[in-house]
């Protein structure tokens, strides 16, 4: 019997209980990962007890570089084109299109990810009393487990108006809290720095021409020490890790943004603010759109199960309402988590992806996909998130 943890998976001091997803074993891969996002910056997080992965992106990291894709003269086989379509000559008319009309290059490049933040936690391979929860009426995600009768809690947030992936760590046992952390990135040409307990890794793409800097600074009254590539922490109470990134990209023809100066400024803005403050200032700017709209279909007796085994249920016999509300809720939390005011709108894959060769690219597929993401943005109240998709299209039109 799983007893359900305290602020991550209990049903009866929640406001709203129902707007939980919440399981009781770690993801067992990318797609099992429970994600947060601020518009810019994404994040899986895995849930792992051991070995936690927190797999990020940055919105501007793509492959490629500034050109334009206009096919010069493309217009004046138009009327060719359409006739050979008419004549019934489609192998014709698409080699033509193809060579004649097509944009250079054809496609978009590659939406890429940046890292992973990996957490350490020696001794703890052997847990009990295991949950992880995603808050969809708060945006915070939950871990928490015990070992040897300590409970461990983490807290994960992407806060829109300081610009940081914010996880917290916790114990209930005095200076109980020891691990250490590094990040990493799937991209080759990397290198590390590290400072003051603050971790710096810059990045470059293969396929283009953006580079990036990813940065963890740490606060904790644990005892830090610094290695090459790691920091660990040791006696700690509690642990505050914030996780930033920016790239060269300035808009789709200027890269020469400054990422470590962007980074620097946004640092800044999280002096004086403590995990509390920070958390109850996020929670209060994700409410300001994810309340103004609520869907009730009713309850049912499958609502105590962890989601996963809700969901295998529901293909079994369907009749789980509540579930259907729930996912109806969860389609909004994605679009506020992918896309805000003053970011780029939401990609094939919103703004998650860990592939360097992601499926359809995670790139903006403008047939139908793009307008796909968007259909509910009206009618389930969110119109501030349509904003994004409109600031592309003036950029295309330009």
């Amino acid at each position: 019997m799983i007893l359900l943890c305290a602020f991550g998976c209990s049903n009866d001091h929640k406001e709203h209980p129902d707007l939980r997803l919440w399981y009781d074993q770690p993801a067992a891969n990318w797609n099992e990962a429970l994600p947060v996002g601020n518009g810019r910056l994404g994040a899986m997080v895995f849930g792992r007890v051991e070995t936690e992965r927190i797999q990020f992106n940055e919105e501007t990291l793509w492959d490629g570089q500034p050109r334009d894709y206009s096919h010069q003269g493309a217009h004046e086989y138009l009327g060719e084109l359409r006739q050979l379509v008419f004549d019934g000559k489609q192998t014709e008319a698409h080699a033509l299109g193809m060579e004649k009309f097509m944009s250079i290059p054809l496609r978009q490049m590659n939406y890429q990810p940046f890292g992973d933040l990996y957490l350490s936690f020696p001794g703890h391979g052997e847990y009990t009393e295991y949950c992880r929860a995603l808050d969809l009426a708060e945006s915070v995600c939950y871990t928490s487990y015990k070992v040897d009768g300590i409970l461990y809690e983490r807290e994960v947030i992407a806060s829109y108006p300081r610009q940081v992936i914010a996880i917290h760590l916790a114990t209930d046992r005095n200076k109980a809290l020891d691990f250490s952390y590094h990040i990493d990135s799937p991209h080759q040409e990397k290198e590390f720095h590290l400072k003051d307990g603050k971790i710096s890794m810059n990045i470059a793409v293969e396929k283009g021409v953006l580079t990036g800097i990813a940065q963890v600074v740490l606060e904790t009254d644990g005892e830090i020490d610094a290695g090459r590539e790691q920091v660990s922490v040791s006696g700690a109470n509690t642990a505050t890790l914030y996780l930033n990134a920016a790239t060269s990209f300035k808009n789709y023809k200027d890269v020469s943004n400054d990422p470590e100066g962007e980074l620097e400024k946004r640092l800044a803005r999280l002096d004086g603010i403590s995990w509390e403050e920070l958390k109850k200032e996020h929670i209060t700017d994700y409410r300001s759109l994810f309340n103004r709209f609520s869907i009730d279909l009713g309850k049912h007796m499958r609502d105590t199960l962890p989601t996963g085994k809700r969901l295998h249920a529901y293909q079994e016999s369907a009749g789980d309402p509540a579930l259907i509300a729930l996912y109806v809720q969860f389609a909004r939390y994605l679009m506020i988590s992918s896309s805000r005011e003053g970011t780029y709108p939401a990609n094939l894959q919103g703004i998650w992806n860990q592939e360097r060769e992601p499926p359809w690219g995670s790139k903006y597929t403008v047939n139908i996909n793009t307008e796909m993401n968007y259909w509910p943005a009206e009618v389930m109240n969110l119109s501030d998130c349509h904003d994004p998709l409109f600031n592309l299209i003036d950029e295309c039109v330009e």
